[in-house]
């Protein structure tokens, strides 16, 4: 086997075994170039989904809520149940 042909920060040799292709160990193996097939390019959006709550349905979700909420509180004031601040 060969030593990985990537430098580290301090301009070192890196010290790893590569692979048999580019020569690179797992922690430099260089760049990605992308999905290939169809299939792998299917995946992409799955991969960027996002959940919990950064996630869009979560976000409407908020922000609906804080509408209905902010409604009702008008109508509260309106008809003198509730202060306004």
């Amino acid at each position: 086997m060969q030593l990985c042909n990537a430098r580290t920060r301090s301009r070192d040799a890196c010290r790893r075994f590569g692979n048999f292709k580019n020569r690179r160990c797992h922690i430099y193996g260089g760049k990605s170039t992308g999905p290939r097939t169809d299939e792998g390019r299917q995946r992409i959006p799955k991969a960027h989904f996002k959940q919990g709550r950064r996630s869009k349905s979560y976000l409407q979700q908020r922000h609906d809520l804080k509408t209905e909420l902010r409604s009702i509180e008008a109508d509260l004031i309106k008809t003198g149940l509730l202060k306004k601040d």
